[in-house]
C-alpha cells in the first residue's frame, strides 16, 4: 500500500486502526509508568512512541500504509483532506488548527527520539530531562491521543464501523468538544 493511492476504508482497515491506537495506549501506560519510577528520559521516550503510533493509527484507518518514520504527521495531507469531506464541521469552531497541531506535536516529539534514548553531546539521556518535562511530555501525548480517537470516531462513524455506544458518544461528546471552548 502506498501513501499516494486514495484512501479505501474498510472494516479491515478501520481495526488495523484500533490495534494500532491500542499500541498507542500502551506506550502511553508505559509512559505514566516511568515516570512514577522516576525515569523521565524513558518517560519521554515511551511517550514519543504513543505519538508515533496514535498518528500512523489515521494512515491505516483509511487503509494506507503508515510512514516509515518517527515524524508521521508530515504526511497527513491526504488523510485530513478525506476527514474534512467526511466532517468539516468538527473542528470548525476550534480556537487552534487541530491539524496543524498534530502537525506540530509529531515534529516536536521526533525530535525528541533519538536525545530521549541516548543523550546529546555525551550528557546521558537520565541528566538531561526533569519531572517537569516528562509530565508537560505525557500531556501533549494525551492531547494527540485525543485528537486521532476523534479523527478514528470520525471515519468510523461514517462508515459505520463503530458500535451504537461509540457512535453516541461521537453525536453527544466529541461533536460538542471544540464549540465548547468558544462559550466562555
Amino acid at each position: 500500500m502506498d501513501n499516494r493511492k486514495q484512501p479505501k476504508f474498510s472494516k479491515e482497515s478501520f481495526e488495523k486502526a484500533r490495534l494500532m491506537f491500542s499500541e498507542g495506549s500502551k506506550h502511553a501506560g508505559r509512559a505514566s509508568k516511568l515516570m512514577r519510577g522516576k525515569d523521565y528520559s524513558g518517560s519521554i521516550e515511551a511517550s514519543q512512541h504513543s505519538v508515533e503510533f496514535f498518528i500512523k493509527s489515521l494512515f491505516l484507518v483509511c487503509g494506507l500504509q503508515p510512514p516509515k518514520t518517527h515524524d508521521p504527521g508530515r504526511n497527513l495531507g491526504i488523510i485530513i483532506g478525506e476527514f474534512q469531506k467526511l466532517n468539516p464541521s468538527v473542528f470548525a469552531k476550534a480556537q487552534v488548527d487541530p491539524i496543524g497541531r498534530l502537525k506540530y506535536l509529531s515534529k516536536k516529539f521526533s525530535s525528541l527520539h533519538v536525545e530521549s534514548m541516548y543523550g546529546y553531546n555525551d550528557v546521558p539521556a537520565s541528566r538531561i530531562f526533569t519531572e517537569e518535562d516528562a509530565q508537560y511530555f505525557f500531556s501533549l501525548a494525551f492531547e494527540v491521543e485525543f485528537l486521532c480517537l476523534l479523527i478514528n470516531f470520525t471515519f468510523g462513524y461514517h462508515f459505520e464501523f463503530i458500535p451504537e455506544e461509540g457512535r453516541r458518544f461521537l453525536e453527544t461528546y466529541a461533536s460538542e468538544i471544540f464549540s465548547k471552548r468558544d462559550e466562555k
